[in-house]
């Protein structure tokens, strides 16, 4: 089947037919622009149903193409598990970047906030901070999306780390540790849709301390013990 492009406000598709096999999303600028890596494109052209045309829809309302089952895509996972309800709250431009070129999806890395989610929020909206995570789960079970899954999030301390993971933190403090019955059921769903949607091992489902000099999330999990045992019951 013949593929095309699709230009919508919020990404370019790689089309077949009515669902998307590659997507990129578009990064707002604070002048109300927006910017695209435009690499992986280099890639849809060498393909031997390379895109003969592409469609506009800059500005026309109505839901964004879904993904070809199958493809390994967010929602698109081998059991086609969809995505939990998220709240989408963008983090600052200067704290997320395009994934580098040859690094995919392989990665969940489970993190604590150490203080309270609106803080969490607001640090990872600073236009100074150089940090932020893909997902913050609150206290009360709410899933808060700060930076598209296809971007670079900074949560790992760790460059390669950090392009092919996927940062999940966990609102949690010195006085509220633990997780929460609704914020454990929360963390559960989200990290089963990303396993299933970009065919993430659970051996693949590790703490920020494995990856750098620090206690996180030791206010969730104390030791590793505990998070690994948890991680088996689980996934």
């Amino acid at each position: 089947m013949a593929t095309w492009i699709k230009e919508t406000d919020s990404a370019i598709y790689l089309m077949e037919g009515g669902y998307y096999l590659e997507r990129i999303f578009k990064k707002p600028r604070a002048n109300g622009e927006k910017e695209l890596n435009i690499r992986p494109m280099h890639e849809w052209f060498k393909r031997d149903d390379a895109p003969g045309g592409m469609v506009v829809a800059v500005g026309v309302p109505g839901p964004e193409p879904q993904p070809k089952p199958g493809t390994g895509h967010e929602g698109g996972g081998s059991g086609g598990m969809p995505k939990p309800q998220v709240t989408f709250i963008p983090a600052h431009p200067s704290n997320y970047r395009a994934r580098r070129e040859g690094f995919k999806i392989n990665t969940i890395v489970f993190h604590n906030t150490v203080a309270p989610v609106q803080s969490a929020i607001n640090t990872f909206q600073s236009s100074t901070s150089q940090v932020s995570a893909h997902y913050i789960i609150d206290r009360s079970g709410e899933i808060i999306q700060m930076v598209q899954d296809d971007y670079c999030a900074f949560h790992a301390g760790n460059k390669d780390v950090n392009d092919r993971s996927i940062g999940v933190e966990h609102e949690a403090t010195p006085a509220q540790k633990g997780f929460t019955p609704a914020q454990e059921k929360a963390s559960i769903t989200l990290i089963r849709f990303l396993l299933d949607a970009y065919g993430i091992p659970k051996a693949n489902i590790i703490t920020h301390r494995s990856v750098r000099a620090t206690q996180c999330p030791s206010l969730i999990f104390g030791t590793d013990l505990e998070f690994q045992q948890w991680v088996t019951r689980n996934f």
